[in-house]
């Protein structure tokens, strides 16, 4: 008389194969929480942002302090064409070498350790990765400079106050000044970011910023025909024009200062956009 044998219905793990490691979704969320840890990962990131916002106040309140010991050699008409407002946001023009820089760095440092090869391997569409640094670096700029200026206004003000110079936040244009010293030093720090993208190196971005922000303005106001024309639609002119609330000749208005530097921050995240679809890493 025969056994029979009993077969087991379940199936063996060979049969099975290997389990299943599905690679997680790259997904908006995960490109900027990745960014976003890269970016506060790193030293240079709080010792920049601090040294910007501590040169946009400090060197405010020196101007204001200046302005003050002087006040009472000041004539009617000086008084009267003095800007309290923009005075105590003067800091903001050696601020933005520290922005532009800490910008440029943010994506030429991958590019120059290799980093940006994992990163482009773990997001093989790379254009999520421009945008997700420039979200954490535009809001965070953001966040920091409205802080610091918001700062070097109150300070100028107690300043300037004892000698009837001051202005407030209910004064109209005055709070268009305060946001403006925040969105100019924010665009040049994403103007930064794109031009990192695009150069890849360090050295040749950070060239490129000086000379913007720097020297192409000595340049031009060496011409004055050039300052009145051409002049007035560099990325610094435009957004002095936001810090004002004095019709300038040599500025655009307000609202066409914004749409310059917008154009500029199109025409130059385009280009590296296109550049990182394109070029090999």
């Amino acid at each position: 008389m025969s056994s029979s044998t009993e077969v087991s219905a379940e199936p063996s793990d060979a049969a099975m194969g290997p389990p299943n490691h599905a690679r997680p979704q790259v997904t908006a969320a995960r490109v900027i929480k990745s960014e976003w840890t890269k970016f506060w990962s790193v030293r240079s990131t709080y010792i920049t942002m601090i040294i910007a916002a501590t040169l946009t106040v400090l060197l405010g309140v020196l101007f204001c302090a200046g302005t003050a010991s002087e006040a009472a050699k000041m004539s009617a008409a000086k008084r009267a064409k003095f800007d309290p407002a923009s005075a105590s946001l003067n800091g903001f023009f050696i601020a933005q070498l520290a922005i532009g820089l800490l910008g440029v760095v943010v994506f030429s440092s991958e590019f120059q350790t290799g980093m940006i090869r994992t990163t482009f391997t773990a997001v093989p569409r790379r254009l999520p990765v421009l945008w997700a640094k420039l979200l954490v670096f535009g809001s965070t700029t953001f966040a920091v400079m409205a802080l610091a200026s918001l700062m070097a206004f109150l300070a100028g003000q107690v300043l300037l106050a004892p000698h009837h110079l001051q202005t407030s936040l209910g004064t109209p244009g005055v709070p268009r000044v305060v946001l403006g010293s925040a969105v100019y030093l924010t665009a040049v720090g994403l103007l930064g970011v794109a031009i990192g993208a695009i150069v890849r190196r360090a050295v040749i971005g950070v060239g490129a910023m000086v000379f913007v922000l720097f020297v192409l303005p000595i340049l031009v106001t060496a011409m004055s025909r050039a300052t009145s024309s051409f002049g007035k639609f560099l990325p610094n002119y435009a957004g002095r024009s936001l810090m004002t609330t004095n019709a300038d000749p040599q500025l655009l208005a307000p609202e066409a200062g914004l749409l310059v530097l917008f154009g500029y921050l199109v025409v130059l995240i385009g280009i590296a956009a296109f550049v990182i679809q394109r070029r090999d890493v």
